[in-house]
């Protein structure tokens, strides 16, 4: 009996063959943050017990950021690619990470770490962890290029250039504005879609248009220049040389403002005819409005005027773009242009005046001795009645032949039966045999809301 007391309690003190515990593997964090310049960091792993054996834990890699020995990848895993080697005994191990730092200006990317299961451990609750890496660089500095520009007014499109003094990493965003603080400063064009809705009177703003979105300019990842296009239109108005000024105000995120911040176009007045119509300043209450016409001759449509209220200077003008007239002819051959003087209201009786042609090239007008000047005289007969614009009166002719300027006629006041012509809005384009050949063309004539 004592024997076989003894062998049951040998038997029973054995625990050899128990089963081994499993330890549960997470991460310590779930999520963190790092600059791109920390260097190399540790990703720790934990153990909720310790192990008796070595353990090997597989992870995944993946997210925005880019693994690999590159100069041109984000970062690279140290060690074991894909496993983490936690020693016997121990509850931790570390996967060591090497972030590269760059001098691009990029969005935060991600490093996403997954761990996989195996027989030597369980995945606990963290088994993935986010590393977001912030990219601690200053943005590229966005300039003009230039801070000057002169252009003539029937050049065409003006492509003003921006710079980065490095690559963007990313999409930059730049903001802009015009000097808009003085709008009745006649050296100031303002940009006709911007004056049309910002209901500022036509008068104070000149025919251009700016490309793209408005107020905005995007530089794309990976440029360093872009271009801020203006698109000019020639127009029937006389003008000193005019200034554009452009700010740049900001540039978004991933950016910020260089040194040369503000442009300045200058906008030369382009060659031409004026005509003008000038009356003796003495006369009480004058009003007269200039009427620019053409046709063939028989037939004519309102090309443009110029209107002005009583008490303005005693002067009306409009002025014939070169490159209209060099349109026409190529256009459509010889034309003929006609003027009417609309007399609304004065004291004078006769009221003298004269119409003045007089060419304008390379910046400067003719000699007054090689000036066209045809005089002309109403009386209280020829006053024309408010907003009535039936049956006003071609008084003057002018000739486009080869390109050139002739046969210009003498005035014919109305009550003498000169060519008459129905009045039409500024702008507005009728169905004429004349008209119809180059309507398709109008933008280069400029005209104006």
């Amino acid at each position: 009996m004592t024997a076989i007391a003894a062998m049951s309690v040998a038997l029973f003190s054995c625990k050899d063959d128990e089963d081994p515990v499993i330890p549960v593997v997470s991460f310590q964090q779930a999520t963190r943050t790092v600059d791109e310049s920390a260097g190399t960091i540790d990703v720790l792993v934990q153990l909720d017990v310790a192990s008796p054996n070595d353990i090997q834990v597989g992870y995944s890699l993946s997210g925005t950021a880019t693994e690999g020995t590159s100069s041109s990848n984000d970062y690279q895993a140290m060690g074991t690619y894909g496993s983490i080697s936690i020693a016997k005994g121990s509850t931790s191990g570390t996967l060591q990470l090497q972030i590269k730092q760059d001098d691009v200006v990029e969005a935060d990317e991600t490093i996403i770490i997954t761990l996989s299961a195996s027989g030597t451990a369980t995945l606990g609750s963290v088994s993935s962890t986010t590393i977001t890496l912030h990219s601690d660089d200053l943005g590229p500095k966005v300039s003009f290029t230039t801070t000057t520009t002169t252009i003539n007014e029937s050049d065409g499109t003006l492509d003003i250039e921006l710079t980065l003094d490095k690559a963007a990493g990313q999409d930059i965003t730049v903001d802009y504005a015009f000097n808009y603080d003085d709008i009745q400063t006649v050296a100031t064009a303002l940009d006709s879609v911007w004056a049309y809705n910002e209901d500022v009177p036509s008068q104070y703003y000149d025919f251009y248009v700016v490309g793209g979105t408005y107020g905005k300019l995007t530089i794309p990842a990976g440029s360093s220049t872009a271009k801020l296009s203006l698109r000019f239109y020639s127009d029937f108005l006389w003008d000193e040389n005019e200034r554009i000024e452009i700010t740049l105000t900001g540039a978004g995120t991933g950016g910020q403002l260089g040194a040369n911040t503000k442009h300045t176009v200058t906008v030369k007045q382009e060659d031409g005819r004026l005509i003008g119509l000038l009356w003796d300043p003495s006369y009480n209450d004058v009003d007269l409005d200039l009427i620019l016409w053409i046709g063939d001759g028989t037939d004519f449509d309102a090309l443009t005027g110029s209107f002005s209220a009583a008490t303005t200077p005693r002067s009306e003008e409009v002025f014939i773009p070169t490159v209209f007239a060099d349109l026409i002819s190529e256009e459509v051959g010889d034309a003929v242009f006609g003027v009417s003087a609309v007399y609304y209201e004065g004291t004078a009786n006769p009221m003298n005046f004269e119409v003045h042609h007089v060419d304008f090239v390379d910046g400067g007008f003719e000699a007054a001795a090689d000036r066209d000047i045809i005089p002309g005289a109403y009386t209280l007969a020829n006053i024309n009645a408010w907003e009535t614009f039936d049956d006003v009166q071609i008084e003057h002719t002018f000739d486009l032949t080869g390109g050139a300027y002739a046969n210009l006629s003498d005035i014919t006041v109305p009550a003498s039966g000169s060519r008459q012509a129905t009045y039409k809005l500024p702008g507005s384009i009728s169905k004429s045999n004349v008209r119809a050949k180059f309507a398709s063309r109008a933008h280069v004539w400029g005209l104006r809301k």
